[in-house]
């Protein structure tokens, strides 16, 4: 035999550690904190690097020199996006700076902005109006979770130049553009039309933040957890024959009309008949369906009608034999007769009382408690957490079987 490997101080610490209820609750709790803590911080993390990332192109676009201050700078938040109309809104503000500024943020000559194929004027001698731009894009919105869109839009900003003989010039810019939209996430990429460098060319590619897609996948395992979990059910008791009780008869049909309202808590979720519904929502909706039926259906089959007596009655239902008396208990004439005579309701009710409390209570003849008593080696002591009164314990309460009475 192979000798056992010594158990050193740290070992037997930690068995005799274990062993205590209450110290492997705080190490269970210590777990889950543990857990928390890495999941949930994490994917707030996650989230906000998503919800606030930004695209930024500033000088570049238009050649400005390094370090001039004369441009018109702008700000565009995604604010809104419908896939089933296919756009995107961008909330756009804008401010002067340099020589297109004059007293409290007002433009200092006429400047027209030009977003695609939206034309904005911003007058002389007012403030530069917010807008909001909407900007079409192409995507499959049955794809979801896994769809992707894509848009462009070209930004042109030009005055007219009194001095050059009322001549359009270009105006400078800078753009900002950030993706504000929950759920999704807009990448934005900024670059010069070739051959027109007043004008700039914006691409837009807009798809579902980790988050989301996380949370669909999460959604659709749940619904094929369940889908499966009420299918093994509904094999068990239609061929192993399980028994079942009456609540388990509404678990399918209750399932069935939730999982509709599962299936629409997924974030942005589009009409029936995305890549989500085909990869679980249907098959799970289905198994249900037929789960629920088979249980119904196992009900209806195991039902079986009571034989009728001749009059055309239904029987009654058996009548469990009555119970014997215990053979320790049979031998003792004095206490237990073994008559086949039903209780009266009057010695069931006592009998019920006497069996409330463990025992029944016996108070003649003094005889029977004085011979059980002396045959015991310490008569003081009672084996019994009763009265002196009653012989508690000695004999079993019978209901159903031959009554319990004393003999004179």
């Amino acid at each position: 035999m192979s000798e056992r490997e010594p158990v050193t101080g740290i070992q037997s610490f930690f068995r005799r550690l274990w062993r205590r209820t209450r110290y492997r609750r705080v190490f269970y709790a210590f777990c889950i904190f543990c857990i928390w803590l890495v999941v949930v911080p994490s994917v707030y993390t996650l989230f906000l690097y998503q919800g606030g990332k930004m695209q930024t192109a500033s000088g570049v676009e238009m050649n400005m020199p390094t370090g001039t201050t004369d441009f018109v700078e702008f700000w565009m938040v995604a604010q809104q996006a419908d896939f089933a109309k296919h756009k995107v809104t961008f909330y756009v503000t804008a401010e002067p700076h340099g020589k297109y500024h004059r007293g409290h943020s007002e433009l200092n000559s006429t400047v027209t902005a030009y977003f695609g194929a939206k034309e904005v004027v911003f007058d002389k001698d007012k403030k530069m109006q917010a807008i909001d731009l909407p900007i079409p894009i192409l995507g499959y919105p049955r794809l979801f979770p896994f769809d992707s869109y894509s848009g462009s839009f070209e930004i042109s900003l030009s005055e007219v130049n009194v001095d050059q003989g009322n001549a359009t010039v270009a105006v400078p810019f800078r753009l900002s553009v950030y993706s504000n939209v929950q759920s999704i996430t807009v990448i934005t990429g900024l670059s010069i039309v070739p051959n027109y460098e007043d004008i700039v060319l914006a691409d837009l590619l807009i798809k579902r933040t980790s988050v989301t897609v996380g949370f669909s996948i999460v959604i659709m395992t749940v619904m094929w957890g369940l889908a499966l979990t009420l299918t093994t059910l509904a094999f068990q008791i239609l061929i192993i024959r399980r028994d079942f009780n009456g609540p388990l008869l509404t678990a399918g049909i209750t399932m069935m009309f939730s999982l509709p309202a599962l299936r629409n808590s997924q974030p942005g979720v589009p009409a029936f008949g995305c890549a989500s519904d085909m990869l679980s929502f249907f098959w799970c909706l289905f198994m249900i369906a037929v789960s629920a039926i088979s249980i119904l259906l196992s009900v209806v089959l195991r039902w079986k009608s009571r034989p009728k007596k001749e009059d055309g009655s239904a029987n009654q239902l058996p009548v469990p034999a009555p119970m014997q008396p215990s053979p320790s208990c049979a031998s003792d004439s004095t206490i237990l007769s073994t008559d086949s005579i039903p209780p009266s309701p009057t010695e069931f009710s006592l009998g019920h009382q006497a069996l409330y409390r463990g025992t029944p209570s016996f108070t003649q003849p003094d005889s029977a408690r004085s011979s059980y008593l002396s045959s015991m080696s310490n008569p003081n002591e009672s084996p019994f957490p009763y009265p002196s009164d009653d012989l508690a314990g000695l004999y079993p309460v019978n209901l159903r079987g031959p009554s319990i009475h004393t003999i004179q």
